[in-house]
């Protein structure tokens, strides 16, 4: 045993019997037990091996570090703490219970829990009476939740600013949305708008067919609204059928490039002027290939171009320009095909007087496979009484 440790047994206040039945208690209390003098010095009186044992030393050892003091061992950096913990503690009586630090012989610092009662001993000093508990585990744990509780506060602040930032991103997207559709719709309308007025001005010139472009596509209007419910034609879609609707007054664009001399002729073509006027389908899908080429639409340029390139084909093959039989010849222009001459069969020409309705619908069911198609032909013909109604507020 060090000469420390020899001289503080020497002068231990606790007698020999003392100190037997203390060192048999002590086995039985959790953690250590120790006497400090209550003088401000924070001597030891007496410490159990159980004390010296908590923090790596044997009971030599750790009175030969600590000098005889917790102020030997003990957190200096929380040293005021302590004090302070004390005093608090001890102002509503003589028992406290406070928590600090104390270097372990590894050099690890452990957290204990110090709780004591001031007493006064026979000889009418005041020492404290004290016992250590390891709280280090606990204070793991306790500083492992702070952090978490720290960490799960972080991701909800977190998780607050990401919901503040998507709705943010959502309510932007709508609105840019918002924006764009109306910007779409302005554009859509604009080019709709170009296109009527061009085929206006086309039809301008042709003195035989005044209102044509806007029967034709008033008639392509009301049979495309049968066909969309019919289950055979349906599965083409809506968008299909809207892009019928709007490339209807496109399908004679091809009389632009026609001589005035023939387009106003106030009778009946020559056989030279007629094949003259047969180039317009083929002409007028170049048109509108090159005022399209830029639309982002691809569906409705392809459909414009057809409109105007086969509404003149027939189905069994006699037709122009291309001489395309059956289903060679795309679906929008058999639709345009039926509405293109059931106008000029109802419509006065320099030519011709108007048809009544029964004559132009009995002409068309007559022609039923061999200049339209059969299966198409008669669901316009069943659309008689709407085209009717149609044709009567346009005449």
């Amino acid at each position: 045993m060090s000469a420390l440790v020899d001289q503080l047994l020497k002068t231990n206040e606790i007698k020999d019997l003392e100190k037997k039945q203390l060192d048999i208690l002590t086995k039985f209390i959790p953690g250590g037990f120790m006497i400090q003098r209550a003088d401000g010095s924070c001597s030891f009186k007496y410490i159990s091996e159980g004390f010296a044992n908590m923090f790596g030393y044997t009971l030599e050892e750790f009175m030969e570090v600590s000098g005889g003091t917790m102020k030997g061992i003990a957190d200096a950096g929380n040293e005021m703490e302590v004090i302070s913990q004390l005093e608090n503690t001890l102002k509503d009586g003589d028992t406290y219970c406070i928590q600090y630090r104390v270097r372990c012989k590894d050099g690890y610092w452990k957290f204990v829990e110090d709780r004591g009662e001031r007493i006064t001993n026979s000889e009418g000093e005041d020492e404290y009476w004290c016992v250590l508990l390891d709280i280090d585990d606990a204070k793991k744990l306790e500083e492992k939740e702070r952090h978490l509780e720290a960490e799960k506060k972080l991701m909800e602040e977190n998780e607050k600013i990401l919901q503040e930032m998507i709705q943010y991103k959502t309510q932007y997207n709508e609105q840019l949305e918002r924006e764009v559709k109306k910007k779409t719709r302005s554009l859509i309308r604009m080019q709709n708008d170009i296109i009527l007025s061009m085929a206006d001005t086309v039809e301008d010139r042709d003195s035989n067919t005044g209102g044509h472009i806007r029967r034709t596509s008033e008639c392509v209007r009301v049979f495309v609204e049968v066909l969309q419910k019919n289950p055979v034609y349906a599965k083409k879609g809506d968008s299909f059928f809207e892009c019928v609707i709007k490339a209807a007054p496109l399908h004679d664009f091809g009389k632009i490039a026609v001589d005035d001399a023939i387009l106003r002729k106030p009778g009946k073509f020559t056989q030279e002027e007629y094949e003259i006027m047969k180039t317009h389908p083929e002409k007028g899908a170049q048109i509108v290939a090159k005022i399209l080429h830029n639309s982002d639409d691809i569906q409705f340029r392809k459909i414009a171009e057809n409109v105007a390139h086969y509404h003149h084909e027939k189905w069994d093959g006699t037709g122009y320009p291309s001489g395309l039989r059956g289903e060679e010849i795309p679906l929008e222009a058999r639709i345009m095909a039926l509405a293109d001459v059931f106008d000029a069969l109802v419509s006065k020409r320099c030519y011709k007087e108007k048809y009544s309705f029964d004559t132009a619908f009995s002409i068309i069911e007559e022609s039923l496979g061999k200049h339209f198609d059969a299966e198409l032909g008669k669901l316009f013909i069943q659309q008689r009484a709407a085209l009717e109604t149609c044709y009567e507020s346009l005449l």
